[in-house]
């Protein structure tokens, strides 16, 4: 009899402050979700093929969904120094890792960042 172990303890993060995609996501089995997870690389390699190649060209290995960014500002152009921006995705956001580079990548088909007077994530 195989016993598994919850290695991260029995206490779990509630879903119930994210979006409601990923609150659906949170109760889909695994096949479920790999699946849901295949969709989106689909609908990425159609409106971003240059990043499906990045991420078919240096493996990058799933990692799960993002349901959100939080993040400060580098410098203070836009007098946000104190402020954390915390950007829900409306849609499902992928995490990927990529192991020769060790580091992480989150994408969808619509995000985009605005290098404009007013800086920030779009989707």
């Amino acid at each position: 009899m195989k016993i598994k172990k919850n290695l991260r303890g029995s206490d779990k993060v509630s879903a119930d402050n994210q979006g409601p995609w990923f609150k659906q996501l949170i109760k889909m089995d695994e096949r479920t979700r790999l699946s849901a997870a295949a969709e989106v690389l689909k609908l990425i390699k159609e409106a971003k093929p240059e990043a499906y190649e990045f991420i078919m060209k240096f493996d990058l290995e799933l990692v799960g969904f993002m349901p959100n960014v939080s993040y400060t500002m580098k410098d203070n152009r836009e007098d946000s120094l104190d402020v954390t921006f915390v950007h829900d995705f409306s849609q499902k956001t992928l995490l990927y890792w990529c192991k020769q580079g060790g580091f992480g990548v989150f994408i969808n088909p619509s995000l985009k960042y605005n290098h404009g007077d007013l800086l920030g994530f779009i989707y």
